[in-house]
């Protein structure tokens, strides 16, 4: 209802009643599409008063003194956008009555004016980790295109109809990463600074000596270790830590041994911040009970690429 008042209290108040009451394009139109799926000419808009505004756009936008309104910022929009909507909540199949009226689309720009190391740290996942290639669409020396992960449009299905979805990667193996990197952003535990300064750089920090020092430990590293953890009395005001190393069942003695030694390293640094870290818990995730196993937040390793 267009400059009115209308009656819905709700989202599900707006839906059709059943599957048969959708459209039977939008239907169609939204089965062939996946997460990380690549479109054209994606639309740009957000919320935002430009009397404060922080990016160009808004800037530009219009008259400072008209106050918060959506900024429709079509002239800066990427040519193409990335479907950052999970696979099964675009197509609904199955579902008596589809609930979820819309998808979420992120910019894909031609970014070729960065340097030939910003390209290899954006193409590892090592840096930048709201950018990610999108090689399928980079097949030449001026193209060079990545997704930014930083803003995401919603955008209703019935967008689809009449469009095809691109692929943007080479395999479906490189299109799943789509999913992995929305995941792990949303994903990340609000840690102390003290935390993230002393847990996952340290960490991040004896991969990278482990890697120059013994190709063949840290390959062994990366495979036997299936996820490291952090415990603490408290992720924002911290006193106590406790480590945790979750290993494969054959894990080799020298493994162990490395992951005695990030421990200690840890609660060295750790003591000069005035936290105290008690000793490792090093198990395999066939020994550690679900309960125990979700008690240690994950510690963030995607940056570090053991090649």
């Amino acid at each position: 209802m267009r400059g009115g008042v209308s009656k819905q209290t709700h989202i599900t108040a707006g839906l059709p009643e059943s599957r048969e009451g959708w459209p039977a394009a939008v239907l169609s139109a939204v089965e062939p599409f996946s997460m990380g799926d690549i479109v054209e000419t994606p639309p740009l808009f957000y919320y935002a008063d430009p009397a404060y505004a922080v990016w160009a756009a808004t800037r530009n936008y219009t008259d400072t003194s008209t106050g918060p309104e959506i900024v429709d910022a079509a002239d800066v929009a990427a040519p193409f956008g990335i479907i950052t909507t999970q696979t099964c909540d675009i197509g609904e199949i199955g579902a008596r009555r589809p609930a979820k009226p819309w998808i979420t689309v992120s910019p894909v720009y031609n970014m070729v004016h960065l340097d030939k190391g910003q390209r290899k740290e954006i193409t590892s996942g090592r840096a930048f980790l709201h950018l990610v290639h999108v090689p399928a669409l980079s097949r030449s020396d001026s193209e060079y295109f990545v997704a930014d992960l930083r803003l995401e449009v919603p955008v209703e299905k019935s967008w689809l109809v009449g469009r095809s979805p691109i692929k943007g990667f080479d395999s479906e193996e490189q299109q799943s990463a789509i999913g992995k990197r929305v995941g792990y952003i949303r994903g990340r535990p609000a840690w102390a600074e003290v935390v993230v300064e002393t847990v996952q750089r340290t960490v991040l920090e004896i991969l990278e000596r482990t890697k120059k020092a013994d190709k063949g430990l840290i390959l062994r590293v990366m495979q036997q270790v299936d996820e490291i953890g952090a415990r603490s009395d408290s992720m924002l005001l911290p006193t106590t830590l406790r480590l945790g190393f979750f290993l494969s069942d054959s894990a080799d003695e020298d493994v162990r041994e490395w992951c005695q030694s990030v421990a200690d390293e840890v609660r060295d640094r750790c003591l000069r911040e005035g936290l105290t870290v008690q000793d490792p818990y090093v198990t395999s995730l066939n020994e550690c009970t679900v309960a125990t196993h979700r008690m240690y937040e994950p510690v963030p390793l995607m940056r570090f690429s053991p090649m």
